[in-house]
């Protein structure tokens, strides 16, 4: 008896598994965050397969992305835009997410961060992520944004 509820088990547990491999099977994608090599500029088309299969995935790569915001691994900057030596793979998950979600970066920010907006641009974002913990900060605000939450970030520097 104890065989058949083993089996009963497995042919439940295969199915399930395979529900949550497919729920971020876009995630592939995500993984190879870095392999980005051009961000649009204004929702211009580009060119980069990985970017494309993302935004194709649309809602379903958001979870992923959102998880991807704090890694802090270097990349190449894929914006068009002067570069940035800081450049990581979470700031390019979070210009996809805004991609697909239509939200502005500035939404998820705090005010001290957005005014600064008006002198330096997109640097004033950058200098905001240098503490990590801030890129927390950003990722939990995504988290509440997705469960229907008003984000409540904080400056810190």
């Amino acid at each position: 008896m104890r065989s058949n509820t083993r089996q009963g088990m497995k042919s439940l547990l295969i199915p399930i598994l395979g529900i949550l491999a497919m729920s971020c099977q876009h995630v592939n994608p995500s993984l190879r965050i870095q392999e980005i090599q051009i961000l649009p500029f204004k929702g211009e088309r580009v060119d980069d397969e990985v970017y494309n299969k993302l935004i194709a995935a649309g809602d379903t790569a958001v979870d992923c992305l959102i998880e991807r915001i704090t890694d802090t691994t270097r990349m190449a900057d894929p914006r068009k835009a002067p570069s940035v030596g800081t450049y990581r793979v979470g700031d390019t998950a979070l210009f996809v997410l805004c991609d697909i979600t239509g939200v502005k970066l500035t939404d998820m920010l705090p005010e001290e961060v957005v005014s600064n907006f008006e002198d330096v641009g997109i640097y004033s974002h950058f200098r905001y992520v240098e503490n990590y913990e801030n890129r927390l900060r950003i990722q939990e605000a995504w988290r509440a944004y997705g469960s229907g939450h008003k984000p409540d970030i904080e400056y810190d520097e």
